[in-house]
């Protein structure tokens, strides 16, 4: 698992019924582990834009007594 080969694969070449049973035999979570993950969801946390909700688009504007729609609206 260190080499980086993915527990579904592993579990198959072991022999094993399921990934979640190797994970459980032969994975612990150590220090290193958890400060990795950390570092990665801070950095995605981190890459997260504050967006501000778009406005409302006007409301179609009448011809004639009928709505005249945009043609990206219509779509």
């Amino acid at each position: 698992m260190q080499s980086g080969v993915d527990a579904k694969t592993l579990a198959s070449m072991l022999g094993h019924y399921s990934a979640g049973f190797t994970l459980d035999i032969y994975t612990h979570v150590t220090h290193q582990m958890q400060q990795g993950a950390a570092d990665k969801i801070g950095g995605f946390m981190e890459g997260v834009a504050v967006t501000t909700p778009e406005s409302e688009p006007p409301e179609p504007t009448s011809e004639n007594g009928r709505k005249v729609i945009p043609f990206a609206q219509a779509m």
